[in-house]
């Protein structure tokens, strides 16, 4: 077999979500619902793409035998909701049904990418 990269990874994902809402009874004639949504999430990834010293791509024209790629990837997120609805029965086979819904989302991420040696030290200088 021949030696050409490794590549690992490792990825988190976590979730939190609550939903919660109030309704009439189903059977009045008028019939509402409001309710309000929340979710929470975060997300870490990393992964490191090397290239060994001994690698079949140095014959290709590696320039940088014994280096990699480390790549970090965050992500935070938060999601809000409030959402509501109402219908009235204006004949037996005929609703009105008004609805609504806001939303706002807010994601922050942050990526890093870092040229490696052989033993995970950042390359400062490259070869030209």
């Amino acid at each position: 077999p021949a030696n050409i990269f490794t590549l690992k990874l490792d990825e988190n994902y976590s979730q939190n979500t609550i939903d919660s809402f109030i309704k009439s009874d189903e059977d009045s004639t008028n019939r509402w619902l409001a309710g309000i949504y929340y979710q929470q999430s975060d997300l870490k990834f990393h992964d490191r793409f090397f290239v060994p010293s001994d690698s079949v791509l140095k014959a290709l024209g590696n320039p940088l035998p014994g280096s990699g790629v480390d790549r970090e990837f965050s992500q935070d997120g938060d999601s809000f909701a409030v959402y509501g609805e109402y219908s009235f029965n204006l004949q037996e086979q005929t609703q009105l049904i008004l609805s609504g819904r806001y939303t706002h989302d807010n994601k922050d991420g942050e990526r890093t990418l870092i040229i490696v040696d052989a033993n995970a030290n950042p390359i400062n200088s490259l070869p030209l």
